[in-house]
């Protein structure tokens, strides 16, 4: 009978080890496939090479073109990272900012996916998605500081409140928890020239 139960009990903790194990490679491989995705959406900013307008993206068929390269890697992380709806892809996106940039300013290693996921805010405009952006930011500032001081995102321009993030970046420099030379960057006019990320949309 004793024989039997440590049977029973070997087994159990052998399935458990392995569900252990299991769970593991699922977080790892998920954790590298978010890391592809958001650095190929850096890509967007970084990559030398882009189409310039709608009309070579939509003729973009050539793979040995460089811009078409990048175009289709773009593509695909874009649709990879919505694969599972806009809900998830957004969780994701505020997931990578909060990990990959805090992790910045210690390794230096994470910055394509840091600003992958900062570049890829722009896919989330609906007054409920922002809402979501603006919560997350106004409880780390730190995170929103880098967010907005490194470039010029499209981001800036298509938040469908934009007096609110204006009053938010204004409270952050008035409590001194920015640097008082970073510039505000939703007091300003959309720039005239287009964003490239603006042509992906369709």
């Amino acid at each position: 009978m004793k024989r039997i139960d440590l049977t029973k009990s070997f087994v159990f903790v052998l399935i458990l080890l392995l569900c252990v194990v299991v769970f593991y490679i699922i977080r790892f491989n998920t954790n590298e496939q978010d890391s592809r995705i958001f650095s190929r959406l850096d890509l967007i900013e970084s990559a030398k090479y882009f189409p310039s307008d709608k009309t070579h993206i939509v003729n973009c068929v050539d793979e040995n073109c460089s811009e078409c390269a990048v175009l289709g890697l773009v593509l695909k992380a874009k649709a990879d990272l919505f694969s599972r709806g806009a809900e998830t892809a957004l969780k994701k996106t505020l997931g990578v900012i909060e990990t990959a940039c805090s992790e910045l300013e210690s390794t230096g290693k994470s910055w394509p996916e840091c600003f992958g996921a900062i570049t890829a805010i722009y896919f989330f405009s609906s007054p409920k998605e922002d809402s979501i952006i603006f919560k997350f930011f106004e409880s780390n500032p730190k995170l929103l500081y880098k967010a907005i001081h490194q470039s010029d995102y499209a981001w800036f321009y298509n938040r469908p409140s934009i007096e609110k993030w204006n009053s938010l970046v204004e409270s952050r420099l008035a409590e001194k928890l920015f640097d008082d030379k970073l510039k505000n960057p939703f007091t300003k006019e959309k720039p005239s020239r287009v964003f490239r990320i603006e042509l992906l949309n369709e």
